[in-house]
């Protein structure tokens, strides 16, 4: 099985949490993708945002005790379907507003989740659910 190290990032704005659903997975997911081998987790997680949303200007936060690496707040391994298991970093970061300036092909739609909205239950895996209600908790 084919195994690579990802970079994901729950953006947060205005106690809401950006998904975007995407096309491989049909299923609502943080922005992010593989880290490329010239690159740490940060550097992945920063461009993964810029290419599949155009935002340049986010803060990492850094709700945990990791303050070497702001806004890593976890590492999870999750199976990626066809592109086999993702050994996975994930940060949170806050942005000042909702505008997606370039959205990209890899997803269908976006949307600022606050959490209880129905489809995100139906078309969401576990973890994501997981770390979009802890990123909900620290929303400013």
């Amino acid at each position: 099985m084919r195994k690579a190290f990802t970079s994901s990032v729950y953006l947060i704005h205005d106690r809401s949490v950006l998904l975007i659903l995407h096309k491989r997975f049909d299923a609502w997911v943080p922005v992010g993708g593989e880290i490329e081998s010239n690159e740490s987790p940060t550097e992945a997680a920063r461009r993964e945002v810029f290419e599949e949303t155009g935002i340049e200007d986010f803060t990492f936060c850094a709700p945990s005790l990791l303050r070497s690496v702001p806004g890593l707040v976890s590492y999870e391994e999750h199976d990626a379907g066809p592109k086999g298991w993702h050994m996975n970093f994930v940060f949170f970061g806050f942005t000042k507003n909702r505008d997606l300036p370039k959205p990209c092909t890899e997803y269908s739609a976006y949307y600022w989740f606050q959490g209880d909205e129905q489809i995100l239950l139906q078309k969401c895996p576990e973890n994501v659910q997981t770390f979009m209600q802890k990123a909900l908790i620290i929303a400013p």
